[in-house]
């Protein structure tokens, strides 16, 4: 007899067991976060929602968090910092909350989805990135620790809407978070470092690409078909009216500019019938099914089987094939590359722990043995190292972290221009 699962039940049970662990983590790291008199049983995002309309909208402010590991450490600097706190203080509450983020995002919206909280969750990542420079260079390593825990928790949480951009706003946040580590690695003290990652460890990933690709993605297969029946039953015997309502859709919706281009080469395909039109929209069906599948595999069987899938899309007759799927072709790609990221992070601390020796012991996610571990020089100054994985993400560059041990003029830590000197604006 084969016992099947309640999914549901199971992933409520996982995220309060993470919550809770996580509070007690956050104990450890500050007491206010994880405060008795503060409820835990609240939806975070209603705490998030709370702190947005706050949110610091001065160019000026804005200006110098962008730029802040140029920005000298003086009295404007600190100013900017405390226009944070409350914010912040909202958000590390947040943090410690052992229920289930729910947004109230609905992707049955389909391509009317509205997402007004990703800028501005996105602006909390640079905001805590800018503020740990400052407590760190004051020894305030803890209020550090707590703004780059909090940010994580809520760059994790928006994974569990299914949506793509949700989880592209997570990886971006979660590589700010892991580059202010990565550049002010000298500050951190072994046990504050410990603490750190091991919270950060805590916060449970509910989403993934596959799943945006089964959910949000493929929401709109179901939004257009809803939309064309309803077209549909209002002209009924009147295919031309029909058609023209949908020319109308498919301008609106299909292209960024009101294109009816776009739209006449939908109806042709589709034999310039409503009924042809909708026959293409359910065909995509199975296309979803196939990337969702597809973006689920392992890193060694992923790239060859995303590799023909895209070009079976190129090669299609279906357009809304061809100009919905492109856009998905290097998703699963940054989603390996933050889990290198993470790996990264693991092996910094094993580093500051135990030497080099520590590296050994964290294994490349996607390689057979540890990350590669080298010094990193500046103008022949050792300023730290360097941590690098084998796996190649569709980048033209190669994924390194550079960990400084030695302030300095300040460079960029990842990415194309890793070890390049920051610009000042």
């Amino acid at each position: 007899m084969v016992v099947k699962r309640n999914t549901a039940s199971w992933h409520s049970l996982r995220r309060v067991t993470s919550g809770v662990l996580l509070a007690g983590l956050l104990a450890t790291v500050s007491a206010p976060a994880a405060d008795s008199y503060y409820r835990t049983n609240v939806n975070p995002a209603l705490l998030y929602w709370q702190l947005m309309p706050s949110l610091p909208k001065d160019p000026e402010y804005l200006k110098w968090v962008d730029s802040y590991p140029t920005a000298p450490l003086d009295a404007r600097y600190k100013e900017f910092v405390q226009g944070w706190d409350f914010n912040f203080a909202i958000l590390r509450r947040a943090a410690a909350v052992t229920q289930a983020c729910d947004w109230g995002i609905d992707s049955a919206d389909g391509p009317e989805t509205r997402l007004p909280h990703l800028p501005q969750v996105k602006s909390m990542a640079k905001a805590g990135a800018f503020r740990a420079r400052y407590f760190l260079s004051q020894g305030k390593e803890d209020e550090a620790v707590q703004d780059l825990v909090a940010v994580t928790a809520l760059a994790r949480r928006l994974g569990n809407e299914s949506i793509l951009i949700s989880a592209l706003v997570q990886y971006a946040m979660e590589s700010m978070v892991a580059d202010a580590i990565a550049e002010n690695f000298y500050a951190f003290s072994p046990e504050g470092l410990r603490r750190l990652v091991t919270a950060m460890d805590a916060i449970p990933l509910e989403g993934s690409i596959s799943q945006c690709i089964g959910k949000g993605e493929r929401s709109f297969v179901v939004w257009y078909t809803r939309k064309i029946e309803a077209i549909q039953r209002a002209h009924s015997g009147h295919e031309a009216a029909a058609l023209a309502a949908i020319r109308e859709l498919f301008a609106e919706t299909v292209s960024a500019a009101k294109d009816y281009t776009v739209a006449d080469q939908f109806i042709a395909a589709g034999g310039g019938t409503s009924e042809g039109v909708l026959k293409l929209i359910r065909g995509a069906n199975a296309w979803y099914e196939e990337l969702q599948a597809i973006a689920a595999l392992p890193y060694a069987q992923f790239y060859p089987a995303n590799q023909a899938f895209f070009a079976k899309v190129a090669a299609s007759t279906n357009p809304f094939v061809v100009s919905l799927f492109p856009a998905l072709e290097k998703a699963r790609g940054k989603e390996f590359r933050m889990e290198a990221r993470r790996a990264m992070l693991r092996a910094a601390l094993a580093y500051r722990l135990r030497g080099a020796a520590g590296v050994e012991e964290v294994k490349d996610p996607f390689g057979t043995g540890p990350l590669g571990y080298r010094r990193f020089e500046v103008e022949k100054v050792d300023r730290g190292f360097e941590l690098r994985t084998a796996g190649n993400f569709g980048n033209d560059f190669t994924e390194v972290c550079i960990f400084v041990e030695k302030p300095g003029a300040p460079f960029r830590s990842s990415g194309p221009k890793a070890g390049k000197a920051y610009v000042k604006p």
